[in-house]
């Protein structure tokens, strides 16, 4: 549960690195709703910005899978049943990769969870060929260069975070993220 920005992206991709999968979740998630979508995911560690740790602490006896919350921007807590650490501890004692393996088109790049329009929201494996697929099948790429700017002021939970800064890769371009639309 991250806004958008340059740690959340950074995030995803040393997931990617590591083999690991992302399956950011929706930051209006409370309650129920909140523990179905991480009990789908079976994720045994959550990365969480300290202004949601309070909506796990409000669940966390049905929450089956969660072991290890990175509280990103606080401090560590001893006040739930789960290891709560901050983000300097868990990077601490982190070391570069020598080398990343490029990950194969039917990896999965990240869970996402649709709008849960019909009930609750279900969990969607994509690949990274679907992402691929989804940008340049949908977007006029043949129309942009390297000094294309994409502008992504969308949550980290919706397609368009992975979307957006894939465009840019692929174009040699620059992206550029915020949190939210805003007027100002």
């Amino acid at each position: 549960m991250q806004l958008n920005s340059i740690e959340s992206m950074l995030g995803w991709l040393g997931l990617a690195a590591i083999g690991a999968i992302e399956a950011p979740i929706n930051v209006d998630y409370r309650g129920a709703l909140l523990a179905h979508a991480l009990n789908l995911t079976q994720a045994r560690t959550m990365l969480v910005l300290a202004q949601y740790f309070d909506r796990l602490l409000a669940i966390e006896d049905d929450l089956h899978y969660l072991e290890q919350v990175i509280i990103l921007d606080g401090e560590s807590s001893a006040a739930s049943r789960f290891r709560a650490i901050c983000g300097k501890e868990f990077l601490q004692d982190v070391t570069p990769l020598s080398s990343l393996a490029i990950p194969a088109p039917w990896d999965i790049m990240a869970i996402l969870f649709t709008s849960g329009t019909t009930g609750p929201s279900k969990a969607v494996r994509l690949p990274w060929a679907q992402i691929h697929a989804m940008a340049t099948g949908t977007y006029p790429m043949a129309d942009l260069n390297d000094k294309d700017v994409i502008y992504n002021p969308g949550p980290t939970y919706h397609v368009g975070a992975k979307v957006f800064p894939y465009m840019a890769a692929l174009v040699g371009g620059s992206h550029v993220m915020r949190p939210f639309i805003s007027a100002s």
